[in-house]
């Protein structure tokens, strides 16, 4: 052990017994990916990351893929491992010349034995993680790793490593360890998706199996100071209450079990039931495990959450550092719905590209990428109907040219074989693109365009900003319902909007009955199931903020999103075209029924407020 109360002592898993069941369960070769989740500061990267490492690289002498979220990570996890090479008998298998010898650290280091690391990061290019093959695959900090940016056209970074062992097929190996950080991070969905395994200890008292939990922590509660508070502070067996000493939790996790989702233990502790359909190994164990940490300790932390002015963030890196699960959210779902519900109750007779009968308007959006453009092109009718017409997206050719040309390229394309041979003879009245990436592209390429394309550009809390920052010396020349068109200083146009209202506007359409006023259609085909899931990537929740209340926002379920901000965008279109007017039942006209100025704002948020040189 080469740093820690242990420091020069050879590790032993009598310090933490349960990684003694971790090793066990790796050993039985039942499992091809193997993830660890537990409390910070626990032994969790020693195990399952920095002891792994040194086996397979010195003792089978196989070369490793380490995956990391970012590079400033290299130097410090190369820093852990080679601090622990040289304490013991591999030190003399360490470089002595080129990457690696002095300490540094290098993407691709070679041990005297002809191993070799190599690491890779979540950030960078697709490119950065392909063209290297290896049997095991060592991650730490999964979370960080569960998102691809914004320029890759290809699956998450985690994926995307995995990959690099797809060559060994049932060889390959897939080691992972980080702390908890959602619900839908990494960790928390490989942990729910694997063997779900729980820790099972002997009660002293009892003598029965059982899995302490947080809720099971008592004696804090009633303490008036955190000394009082550490010295209270005990587990409780949650069968028979009894209260444990710290030899008893000691004792009991020396007799522990490793039961995964499905199995049970008898009297004796033997696990009944066949191990799960799975070939991932979900390990987690919690504070009623970590023997590093005294149940002292964890009541004084426990006390100071409860008694802090900001209970709800300590309760949150509680949750996460110390119990080894996500925090408790503090969302209320408004708008989700599922994906396949706009396919099959949405879906009508029409035709592709048709625009049916009572259609008054046709409109467009382009949501602009690195790689693709996605549009979508809807109709607006009588009675408010929002109709899908066609959706498509179009490769932008970056690989053979500047990407800010690439991006022209694409959407002359989508303008030429698309919008202006219209649909059915109808072309469409306006057509927003997406600027938030490339506006100086998207710009020249409206400008270029004409009167019926502009540039467009979303603020609000979805969008990470409250309210756009307009260029000095540019003008509004229009305004509407949540958006404002400002000629820029350069003499183009940029239709500014709220993402979040006109976000909560489609999917108030996507809610409607079909065949009331309002409602949302879309055209007949039986491939929409991909189209859907855009849809519904993104949710509107009420969100308890401290000091603030209860508030809206709109969260990321999916990344993949393109089809609906294409959609939001055409409906937005549509309606500064004037296309859209919704007419029906009372309740219908009054909620859209145009007010006073001085009266649109009073019972909004404060994110809807838009404030320009004094006017609402």
């Amino acid at each position: 052990m080469p740093s820690g109360p242990f420091r020069g002592r050879k590790f032993s898993v009598a310090r933490q017994p349960i990684f003694g069941l971790y090793f066990a369960a790796v050993e039985s070769q039942q499992f091809r990916r193997n993830f660890i989740v537990g409390p910070t500061q626990s032994g969790k990267s020693l195990c399952g990351f920095l002891i792994p490492a040194c086996y397979f690289l010195f003792e089978l002498q196989e070369s490793i893929v380490i995956g990391l979220p970012d590079l400033a990570l290299i130097k410090d996890k190369w820093a852990d491992l080679r601090t622990i090479i040289e304490a013991t008998r591999y030190r003399n298998l360490l470089p002595t010349e080129g990457a690696g010898s002095q300490g540094g650290a290098s993407l691709t280091i070679r041990f005297q034995n002809n191993a070799m690391i190599r690491w890779m990061t979540g950030g960078g290019s697709d490119k950065s993680r392909a063209g290297w093959s290896s049997r095991i695959l060592l991650v730490s900090e999964t979370d960080g790793l569960d998102t691809a940016g914004p320029t890759s056209r290809e699956a998450d970074p985690m994926s995307q490593l995995e990959a690099r062992t797809l060559a060994y097929g049932n060889r390959a190996l897939v080691f992972g360890e980080c702390t908890v950080s959602t619900t839908t991070g990494r960790t928390w969905t490989e942990y729910q998706s694997g063997t779900r395994s729980r820790i099972a200890i002997r009660c002293a008292q009892c003598r029965k199996f059982v899995t302490p939990e947080r809720e099971h922590f008592v004696g804090f509660e009633t303490a008036t100071n955190i000394i009082a508070a550490g010295q209270q502070s005990h587990f409780a067996c949650p069968i028979c209450s009894a209260p444990w000493t710290e030899q008893d939790r000691t004792a009991a996790n020396q007799d522990a079990r490793l039961v995964h989702k499905g199995q049970e233990l008898d009297a004796d502790g033997n696990v009944i039931g066949p191990a799960p359909k799975t070939n991932t190994l979900a390990f987690r164990y919690s504070a009623a495990n970590n023997l590093l940490m005294p149940m002292s300790e964890i009541g004084q932390k426990e006390f100071k959450a409860k008694n802090s002015p900001d209970e709800e963030n300590e309760d949150r890196a509680l949750s996460q550092f110390i119990w080894a699960v996500p925090p408790k959210s503090r969302t209320v779902d408004v708008t989700g719905f599922d994906a396949v519900q706009v396919i099959t109750q949405r879906m009508t007779t029409e035709t592709k590209g048709v625009p049916p009968a009572g259609t008054q308007i046709i409109a467009v959006g382009c949501d602009v990428g690195a790689w693709l453009c996605h549009w979508t092109a809807i109709a607006l009718g009588t009675n408010g109907r929002v109709h899908v017409l066609e959706y498509g997206k179009i490769e932008v050719p970056q690989q053979i040219m500047a990407v800010e040309a690439a991006v022209v390229n694409a959407l002359r394309q989508l303008r030429d074989e698309i919008i202006k041979p219209g649909f059915a003879g109808i072309v469409p009245a306006l057509t927003l693109v997406d600027a938030g990436f490339l506006q100086s592209a998207v710009s020249s390429f409206c400008a270029e365009s004409g009167a019926g394309f502009i540039a467009s550009k979303g603020y609000g809390q979805s969008m990470g900003n409250r309210r756009l920052v307009r260029q000095t010396g540019s003008k509004v020349i229009g305004v509407g319902e949540n958006y404002e068109v400002a000629q820029l200083i350069d003499g183009t146009r940029l239709l500014e909007f709220n993402a979040d209202h006109w976000k909560s506007f489609m999917h108030a359409r996507l809610k409607t009955p079909v065949g009331s006023a309002g409602a949302f259609t879309i055209f007949h085909s039986p491939d929409h199931l991909s189209y859907g899931k855009h849809l519904a990537a993104e949710k509107e929740v009420e969100i308890y903020v401290p000091g603030k209340g209860v508030t809206t926002r709109w969260e990321q379920i999916s990344r993949v999103n393109h089809f609906g901000d294409a959609t939001v965008l055409a409906i937005l279109a549509g309606f500064a075209a004037g296309g859209l007017k919704i007419t029906g039942s009372p309740a219908a006209a009054a909620a859209t029924a145009p007010r006073r100025k001085e009266e649109q704002h009073e019972n909004l948020p404060a994110d809807y407020l838009f404030n320009y040189r004094g006017r609402w």
